[in-house]
């Protein structure tokens, strides 16, 4: 049985495939890498069905998945061993409570970086589930979505009537085209892959449902088309801008366009763009800049003019481009594009395809353009991905057009060109600090690009350089409070409380709601022995920001010192369920069990302390202990000569070995380690000997 990609043969076939598969290899990176060649046999069998001359069409379907896979693979295999960026990734993945504890509740009402997008913190919670916190995952299912985009594209193409080279062609060039390099490799950014995977599926469930006749079959089909739609706002709001693109679909496909009856068949879908697009008000978060309304229309020329040529040119590698301080002489130049795109529009105005791609980019990029300003970026490349396939096409047609003969020679070199720059610029991504160089050289008076060059200097160990770039920050907008809250971080570890306690009160000044500011405040007090002063702190932390691991360790820790177990049980637990990875929270909570006497309780914390980090010496010591109040000697012995490997002038463990050892009758052992105890200055250990060893050996 035929269906619009396949028969049910080729759907069995992948399907068996990817499951043996799926037994085999457990790594993701495979494991995408072989759902991707399952999808392929699923394309391959289209292909052959679409095209009456099966044979021929599979060879060149043959050869184009070659050159994509290959394509893709050379540019992008480096970021499988690229970690998590600096920039909003921490915020995105690693603090994010959705990615380790997934709940449809949460996803669905919260919005924890300002941009509500429930579909994309649920791939990360399967990225999750599948690979840990290992960065190489999360990179494999930004690569396998981006592939899986451009198959999509090319069913697209094929649906509209797009001649089948200039569809290759124009897919390659999407795929490995560099403006696509960032939503690929920013894992931040994969809202942008997974809006435009459901995006383009719906497009695909609209133009076969315009060639079914059976009713029943229509609506189904129709029904995929509203969930992915629906799927696509969940993972993006941009997406609403697709009951506009079904209209633009019409006009391409009839010959004789109502725009009336088109437009009140799409009311239901126009009637959710709306929902979800006040959805972005209400979960927006963060400053806008305050900028007059006749500059947003001179800066949006300018934007709309930076996306065009980055699509045909490389000048500009970079994540942001900032509002400008004071509009320069290239800002009121970009005004033309206004007149000439009206030209085009009006002397192209019947020729559909002209149209409909000119449309298309101007839908797609109008609600990110500064004429609707939500965030200090006046334009970055990924916002082009979705516009890209309509600018790729338009290039395509226009060269074959100028070119009758060497129309896809051109377009292969210009690919060619893509590729190498895409390579390139994948290489700035494996070091941050690198990235954030070339981000400074480039905006110098950007606190945003000192910041996040400040903290990839300080994650690649060079603290002093992040101090620079702090300071630096400060002096560009002293009114910030990020800078100092960074910076601060760094002159704890340093030890320079006072300086740390400075930028701490005037972090907190600017933005009393800070909550890692409170947390670090805390342990300055902690240590400094002002428990009051770090216990209110850490509250206040908590209280602003419930999802803090190391905050209820913290506390927990400072509740056990000052004795008060049972509230560092409820600290401890609540930090283990947040993060059950950490094996101090499982140390500390055994010390709380040890001095509540519940030692089958004590005895499993520390052996989870022990499994998740076998070098950490405390936890074998502590362990030893409880085995020598249970009278297992042997195995408290064999836990303290383990703590003693890993850290040989562990002088309690000295001792309390020693302790076992005289507990087992082995007093010349015993003896032995009470001497090496007292000779590192214990004095418990020089009480001991003097009962047990007397005369001293």
């Amino acid at each position: 049985m035929k269906g619009l990609f396949i028969d049910w043969k080729w759907l069995g076939l992948s399907v068996f495939f990817a499951f043996v598969v799926l037994l085999v290899w457990g790594n993701v990176a495979e494991l995408s890498i072989f759902l991707s060649v399952s999808f392929l046999l699923i394309l391959l069998g289209f292909l052959a069905y679409f095209q009456n001359d099966w044979k021929s069409q599979l060879i060149q379907g043959g050869l184009f998945f070659l050159l994509l896979w290959l394509g893709i693979a050379v540019i992008y295999h480096p970021v499988l061993n690229i970690g998590f960026f600096t920039w909003d990734d921490p915020v995105t993945l690693l603090t994010n409570p959705l990615v380790k504890d997934f709940s449809f509740t949460k996803a669905f009402f919260t919005s924890p970086e300002g941009m509500y997008q429930p579909l994309v913190h649920f791939t990360y919670y399967v990225d999750y589930l599948l690979n840990g916190m290992n960065a190489g995952g999360f990179h494999a299912g930004n690569i396998l979505l981006h592939a899986l985009n451009s198959l999509l594209l090319l069913f697209l193409f094929r649906l509209l009537g797009v001649p089948t080279r200039l569809s290759y062609l124009t897919v390659l060039l999407f795929a490995l085209h560099y403006a696509a390099v960032e939503p690929v490799v920013w894992l931040t950014a994969r809202k942008d892959l997974l809006f435009s995977l459901f995006f383009l599926l719906g497009l695909i469930f609209y133009l076969y449902s315009q060639k079914i006749a059976s009713v029943p079959r229509k609506r189904v089909v129709q029904g995929l088309l509203v969930l992915s739609y629906l799927l696509s706002l969940l993972s993006k709001p941009q997406a609403v801008t697709f009951p506009v693109v079904l209209l633009l679909m019409d006009y391409w496909k009839k010959d004789s366009f109502h725009w009336k009856k088109s437009l009140w068949s799409k009311g239901h879908l126009f009637l959710l763009a709306l929902f979800f697009g006040s959805l972005v008000f209400y979960f927006a978060q963060g400053e806008v800049p305050d900028v007059s309304w006749g500059n947003r229309v001179i800066l949006s020329a300018y934007a709309l003019s930076f996306y065009v040529w980055t699509a045909i040119y490389p000048f500009h590698v970079s994540l942001f481009e900032p509002f400008p301080l004071v509009l320069e002489w290239y800002h009121y130049a970009s005004l033309i594009i206004i007149p000439l795109l009206g030209g085009l529009l009006y002397f192209a105005r019947k020729q559909k395809r002209v149209i409909s791609l000119t449309i298309y980019v101007l839908v797609q990029l109008f609600f990110l353009l500064p004429l609707f300003p939500n965030s200090f970026i006046l334009s970055a490349n990924r916002y082009l991905y979705l516009s890209l396939p309509a600018l790729m096409l338009a290039l395509v047609y226009f060269l074959h057009r100028i070119f009758p003969r060497s129309g896809s020679t051109l377009v292969s070199i210009l690919l060619l060109v893509f590729a190498y720059f895409s390579y390139a610029h994948v290489q700035y991504w494996e070091l941050p600090s690198k990235w954030w160089d070339l981000e400074v050289k480039q905006h110098p008076h950007s606190e945003v690009a000192q910041n996040n060059r400040a903290y990839a200097y300080y994650l690649e160990g060079n603290p002093e350089e992040a101090l620079r770039s702090y300071t630096r920050s400060i002096q560009i907008a002293p009114k910030r409070f990020e800078a100092y809250a960074g910076r601060s971080a760094i002159l704890i570890e340093q030890k320079r409380y006072d300086e740390a306690l400075a930028d701490l009160s005037a972090a907190l000044q600017l933005y009393p709601e800070h909550a890692i500011s409170y947390y670090n405040r805390a342990l300055i007090y902690q240590s400094q022995g002002l428990y009051e002063k770090a216990l209110s702190d850490f509250n206040q932390s908590l209280q602003l920001d419930a999802y803090q691991p190391n905050a209820y360790l913290s506390r927990g820790a400072l509740h056990l010192n000052l004795g008060n177990y049972d509230k560092a049980l409820i600290d401890l637990n609540e930090a283990a369920k947040i993060d059950p990875t950490n094996y101090l929270t499982y140390s500390n909570r055994g010390l709380a069990y040890v001095r509540k006497n519940q030692l089958n309780k004590a005895e499993q914390d520390f052996s989870r302390a022990i499994q998740l980090n076998p070098d950490f010496p405390d936890a074998y010591s502590n362990r030893g202990m409880i085995y020598f109040n249970l009278g297992e000697y042997g195995k408290a012995i064999t836990d303290f000569n383990y703590a003693l490997r890993r850290a040989p002038q562990m002088v309690v463990a000295i001792h309390n070995r020693g302790r076992a050892y005289l507990a087992s009758g082995n007093l010349r052992m015993a003896c032995k380690d009470f001497t090496n105890a007292a000779n590192l200055g214990f004095e418990p250990a020089r009480i001991d000997l003097e009962a047990n060893c007397s005369p001293t050996p």
